[in-house]
């Protein structure tokens, strides 16, 4: 894959800006596989903006409590 296809994805640093996130938090997402990201090397990982907002808006199961009823 070519430099400009890499370019038109966001970097760690800017969707940590985009998000107004910090980047251990997009480090900490991409871990726990949160949000999307596509390799592009052993040390190179890019976000699809779109998809991570996306990924971010989805609900997550409910909550269930162990409380007496």
């Amino acid at each position: 894959m070519d430099a400009s296809a890499i370019s038109e994805f966001d970097t760690a640093e800017e969707l940590a800006r985009r998000f107004k996130v910090s980047p251990r938090t997009i480090s900490v997402w991409v871990r726990s596989r949160k949000i999307p990201f596509i390799r592009f090397g052993p040390k190179t990982i890019r976000f699809d903006a779109r998809a991570v907002a996306e990924a971010l808006t989805v609900s997550p199961e409910p909550a269930t409590t162990g409380g007496k009823k």
